[in-house]
């Protein structure tokens, strides 16, 4: 036992991670030992180590001599002051959230031409345009109808002019993607909104996020969610896929009739465990398909994380089976399906 994490803080282009060199998805972080010393350390999610972070974001971590002092660390009990409201809650909020907007047909028609969906599918996963030229609106209404909104990520209370007022998080003009739970109740329909994931317009790395306010007043973190993604049309009830991204389980789910499991990030594999001991309570699961991405052959970090993601679910007596093909067919599940091609499949 090494020691627990007290302080971290997000890698950035000012401070990038000092073991891998990139600009996102590590941290930097305080590891305080049995004696109350303080240790610097970065948690980096490519580049292994002999020591694992087993939190949901994954990683490993590495000894450093002193972290950058442009680096703003945070308690990660200061983060973590406000817990989440109850499934239920959050799925009665969300969904009055999501019936404020649309989608577009410039949206919608790059979904259909450039992603291969269709209206129907759309409309059926309830995809939608973040317009927040009235959020503030729209924010005071849910707090009228549900009153204190502590507990929902994304939302947060701002203060100006010592005037109090809630408010929603995210970026103007990105797409607001439904994150679904597992529905227990009939696992074989369309779960509850347990969180919002949201696509970032032009961006060419960092495309998700989650609607999170665990900074902001009375803000609560979204943590990593698994979205489950329920077809319409259901044809495979005994076999489920898992894959990383909203937008790929869900057309991975309805061109093949199965359900799929959507982690947050190849490193936060761990997540989708504990969502598959429940399937296993609930149905006869005969087996599970692992599809990461195909540049998993040269990319290590993301073929370590699936190694570990099927070694876990044989130790929970799953059947497993990777999904492999040519990266040159597509990179994503989703783009090779689009493309006309399938994949192949090796039993681990």
């Amino acid at each position: 036992m090494l020691g627990r994490i007290s302080k971290f803080s997000r890698v950035d282009k000012n401070n990038p991670c000092p073991i891998c060199g990139k600009d996102h998805w590590c941290r930097f972080a305080t590891l305080e030992d049995i004696n109350g010393k303080e240790i610097p350390v970065v948690i980096c999610n490519r580049i292994q180590s002999e020591y694992e972070f087993m939190d949901n974001g994954g990683g490993y971590i590495h000894f450093i001599d002193n972290i950058p002092v442009t680096v703003k660390l945070q308690s990660v009990q200061e983060r973590n002051t406000n817990k989440m409201a109850s499934l239920k809650r959050r799925n009665l909020i969300y969904q009055k959230f999501l019936s404020y907007f649309t989608i577009s047909d410039t949206t919608m028609q790059s979904f259909i031409h450039s992603r291969g969906f269709n209206k129907e599918l759309i409309k059926y996963l309830e995809y939608k345009d973040y317009d927040r030229s009235h959020i503030f609106q729209i924010s005071q209404e849910l707090y009228d109808i549900y009153g204190d909104l502590t507990g929902i990520p994304g939302a947060y209370l701002k203060e100006k002019n010592n005037f109090k007022y809630w408010m929603f998080g995210g970026l103007d003009k990105s797409v607001l993607l439904p994150c679904r739970a597992l529905n227990k109740d009939n696992i074989f329909e369309k779960g509850p909104i347990q969180a919002i994931n949201y696509r970032i317009p032009g961006a060419e790395k960092n495309k998700y996020r989650y609607l999170s306010s665990a900074d902001k007043q009375n803000g609560t973190s979204s943590g990593a969610p698994v979205h489950v993604s329920v077809p319409m049309v259901l044809k495979k009830k005994n076999i489920i896929g898992i894959t990383e991204g909203i937008i790929k389980a869900d057309y991975w789910a309805n061109r093949t009739g199965m359900i799929v499991l959507s982690v947050m990030g190849v490193s936060t594999w761990r997540t989708a465990i504990s969502v598959v001991k429940d399937i296993q309570s609930l149905i006869s699961l005969e087996g599970v398909i692992v599809a990461f991405d195909a540049d998993k052959k040269n990319n290590e970090y993301v073929r370590l994380y699936e190694n570990n993601l099927i070694n876990a679910l044989k130790e929970i007596g799953i059947k497993t089976a990777e999904a492999y093909w040519n990266l040159s067919l597509g990179k994503g599940i989703d783009d090779l399906l689009k493309n006309g091609h399938s994949p192949k499949y090796k039993i681990v």
